[in-house]
């Protein structure tokens, strides 16, 4: 709940300042992101009444709608979201996504959770770039913005506790921090097997 919650309340947050600050000069901008505002409410609101619906404790058995869930195809529209959103993403795929859909949504909610924190951490950032590599039985996914070094460091959240759960469901490894160059990098490697792929 938190990947889908934190992540469509900091895109909220990161268009309607965007609208704000520019009203006066590009109104035409400033209404399309409001609206783009209003349709992330929208289905935030829907994904929440879902999440709610599973774990009713009313006594009525718990549905959960089938609704397909995102997985590596919608990567490109992610990236598009964040760039609606204001943040520079740049996105790299290479190989072929694994067919089981578990891992696709689970690559999907890394890269989402790593762009969150970074449309919410990253002051002054030109640039996101999110690689994802596909090999047969591994996945590779690297994100790195190049912001300039934070004064005081922001109190750790949920976001790279949860990527690391994610990882271990693949005997993955997590790596993130302060890139060499600048700004921040995250770097994660899943691995499975022929049978699960």
């Amino acid at each position: 709940m938190h990947d889908v919650m934190a992540h469509s309340v900091s895109v909220m947050v990161a268009l309607s300042e965007g609208a704000r600050a520019s009203a006066a000069e590009r109104p035409t901008e400033s209404m399309a992101a409001m609206a783009q505002v209003a349709e992330t409410g929208r289905h935030t609101l829907g994904e929440l009444r879902r999440l709610l619906g599973a774990v009713r404790t009313d006594g009525e058995t718990p549905t959960l709608e089938h609704a397909p869930q995102p997985g590596a195809l919608q990567l490109t529209d992610l990236a598009a979201q964040f760039r609606r959103a204001g943040l520079p993403v740049r996105l790299d795929l290479a190989g072929s996504a694994s067919a089981d859909p578990a891992v696709g949504l689970t690559v999907y909610r890394i890269v989402q959770e790593s762009l969150t924190n970074a449309l919410r951490h990253a002051r002054g950032v030109t640039q996101v770039t999110v690689g994802v590599t596909w090999s047969a039985e591994s996945v590779t996914i690297v994100v790195q913005d190049d912001a300039p070094a934070a004064p005081g460091a922001q109190p750790p959240g949920r976001g790279i506790l949860g990527i690391r759960e994610r990882a271990a469901l693949y005997a993955g490894s997590v790596e993130a921090g302060p890139a060499a160059g600048g700004g921040w990098r995250v770097l994660v490697r899943l691995f499975w097997t022929k049978e699960r792929a």
